[in-house]
């Protein structure tokens, strides 16, 4: 998102940037779409998707709740890279 709104990279658009791909594995779809390039944007910037869980009913709470932070609109309310593996470490080893 931080590439749409002309912000500063920080590592925080890197978890941003993954909860996009568990959204995907999870759900089997990307969590904004549009029409057009422009409605996507749109979306990204101003719209909150599905939780993965009312799609993916077996989906872990806490990893639900891991995705759906990871997609906020601010950076620093995401959780960091550390907080990530942390849980995630819980449901794949």
């Amino acid at each position: 998102i931080e590439p749409l709104t002309e912000t500063i990279h920080l590592p925080n658009a890197d978890v941003y940037s993954l909860s996009v791909v568990l959204y995907r594995m999870v759900v089997g779809k990307l969590p904004f779409d549009g029409l057009s390039e422009r409605a996507v944007i749109e979306a990204i910037l101003h719209r909150t998707p599905p939780q993965p869980r009312s799609i993916c009913k077996e989906l872990p709470e806490k990893v639900d709740s891991l995705i759906m932070s990871s997609l906020d609109k601010s950076p620093q309310a995401r959780p960091t890279a550390t907080e990530v593996v942390a849980v995630l470490e819980e449901f794949v080893m």
